[in-house]
């Protein structure tokens, strides 16, 4: 998964929130 900047607020908090995760073990 990739954050664009294209991506909306929301959708960047989720992608964020989901890539951190992936990332954060």
């Amino acid at each position: 998964m990739t954050c664009s900047k294209n991506f909306e607020e929301t959708q960047k908090l989720a992608c964020s929130a989901i890539v951190g995760k992936w990332y954060s073990r």
